[in-house]
């Protein structure tokens, strides 16, 4: 071919027009108006055609600023419109909430999938967002109970669905072993204005399986004993009434925590980063053990920021007894058994543990 052809301007023209052809072709697809209602066939045709297209950018970009501007493509129509409907509403929540669940096996884009599905903070999602508890990644896992958390208010009003969210809620909470998701999932189970006493059950439990570790070995976790401690707290206020079981395994729980934690602290084996949050779990405890005994007998747990490890000691076993010698929380609680005494280690000191960076 001719050298001439290649430089002439008419034959150039047709050559980039024929490139910026795809530009427009691949052009986000049209919504229709958020206000519409009744919602059309052709409008959920839009709908899902729109979100198809911004889910299929989502699991093909690497860029992390990319990948924020199409999160925010997918969270805008409904985020950003305050006069959209509620059917619109629903039925683009729904559809964003069936596309990004697609992403969740996507190991490169489930993150971004399952922040977009908890943002649209409509129960149409709440599958979706069930099914991010169970993910491989703890990051996904964290956004999913998030996500939960900020529906279960309107969910509580469609009983069966509200039960079986806080019945996968728990179900996560006792297989979870990241600390940071473990606590997201605690907080998620306070957040109903109304929480079922089952919640109260599922932070108890977890809180007797916390201080079951302890018992084994120094603990690596006590800002996330604090966190649940207060949340079973925050039931309470909510009017939560616990029964007679409850209160005794909630004593139990609370009782082996602090006595194990003074019993590590006086081996000087707890990890450095730990030992500033003996103290909140000290105070903790007592306000949530006076709340439950009715009293302020327990108010003497409060301790300074740095407490002597012996005279910390005496006063725990104080208050939860020791082997042949009952506590105040014998006293306050019959039945409630004193904790046993930890078989210390030959280490001397244990090195701090990284801390999860589960959180986004």
């Amino acid at each position: 071919m001719p050298h001439w052809r290649w430089s002439c301007p008419v034959v150039l023209l047709a050559m980039l027009g024929t490139l910026w052809l795809p530009v427009a072709v691949l052009a986000a697809p049209p919504l229709p108006a958020s206000t519409v209602s009744p919602i059309t066939g052709g409008d959920r045709l839009k709908i899902k055609t729109f979100v198809q297209y911004e889910c299929n950018r989502l699991a093909a970009v690497t860029n992390l600023r990319r990948a924020v501007r199409i999160r925010r493509a997918l969270t805008a129509p409904v985020a950003a419109s305050a006069n959209a409907s509620a059917e619109f509403r629903y039925r683009y929540a729904h559809t964003v909430g069936v596309q990004c669940a697609k992403l969740l096996t996507n190991k490169n884009a489930a993150l971004n999938a399952i922040i977009v599905i908890a943002d649209m903070r409509d129960i149409s999602v709440e599958t979706a967002l069930e099914n991010g508890l169970s993910n491989h990644n703890p990051a996904v896992r964290y956004w999913a109970a998030k996500g939960l958390g900020e529906i279960l208010n309107t969910l509580s009003v469609i009983r069966a669905a509200f039960h079986r969210a806080i019945a996968k809620l728990g179900a996560a909470l006792k297989a979870e072993t990241d600390p940071i998701v473990r606590q997201r999932i605690e907080d998620t189970l306070v957040e109903p204005r109304n929480p079922p006493r089952q919640a109260a059950s599922l932070l108890i439990g977890a809180l007797a399986t916390t201080a079951k570790g302890f018992a084994a070995s120094p603990p690596h976790d006590l800002e996330s004993v604090v966190s649940g401690i207060t949340d079973v707290n925050k039931l309470l206020k909510k009017n939560v009434t616990l029964n007679a079981v409850q209160t005794r395994a909630a004593v139990s729980a609370v009782s082996r925590l602090i006595s194990f934690s003074a019993q590590w602290y006086d081996t000087r084996q707890i990890p450095l980063d730990e030992k500033p949050f003996v103290p909140q779990v000290m105070a903790a405890a007592g306000v949530l053990l006076d709340r439950l005994g009715k009293t302020t007998d327990f108010s003497g747990l409060k301790t300074g920021p740095k407490p002597d490890p012996v005279s910390l000691l005496l006063k725990v076993n104080n208050v939860t007894g020791s082997p042949g010698a009952p506590g105040e929380i014998q006293k306050v609680f019959p039945g409630v058994k004193s904790p046993p005494r930890i078989k210390k280690t030959a280490v001397a000191v244990v090195p701090a543990a990284p801390r999860s960076k589960t959180r986004p």
